[in-house]
């Protein structure tokens, strides 16, 4: 799908809302994009994935994810692209075997995407990237369905379909 019938589909969806919010940095902000809505759609789901799968750099083994945003983008980017996935969690498990990745745990042989739906301060994706670190893990880049953010350094590459900016026009 071409990227302008991607953002008009996106647009539709109707994901940013005015009012006064705290996002997850513990930013306030007169805007919320509410990206999750755009996994409730499996057409919408199946084409920002494929075109995630696009974007994935040549040698990515494996794409991870977290929290409720990123988990949906990045499985399904790993099916789509037939690549093995990790779910990375928030906080490592305090009961069982105490894992803080499920499914496939990268090595110091793979090379990770993170992919993720929004992007502010980019916490999620540090918070993801040290998880993995644990296991040696060579983080290549991420990307994010939305980049809402005016950073312009950021330790790991990055990647994103649009910017909030373009949602909103």
């Amino acid at each position: 799908m071409k990227k302008e019938i991607l953002l008009a589909k996106i647009k539709k969806a109707g994901i940013v809302r005015k009012g006064q919010f705290k996002l997850r940095s513990g930013i306030t902000s007169d805007l919320y994009c509410d990206a999750r809505k755009l996994f409730g759609d499996p057409k919408l789901l199946f084409a920002i994935a494929s075109t995630i799968c696009k974007m994935l750099s040549k040698g990515t083994t494996c794409v991870a994810g977290s929290g409720y945003g990123g988990l949906p983008f990045a499985v399904t980017v790993a099916l789509i692209g037939k690549i093995k996935f990790s779910a990375v969690r928030n906080e490592t498990k305090s009961h069982g075997i105490k894992k803080s990745i499920e499914g496939y745990v990268p090595g110091t042989k793979d090379r990770v995407v993170i992919v993720d739906d929004l992007f502010t301060t980019g916490s999620s994706i540090l918070d993801t990237a040290k998880e993995l670190k644990k296991e040696g893990t060579k983080i290549i880049g991420a990307i994010v369905i939305i980049n809402r953010s005016k950073i312009k350094k950021f330790p790991i590459p990055l990647q994103h379909l649009f910017t909030l900016e373009e949602i909103i026009d």
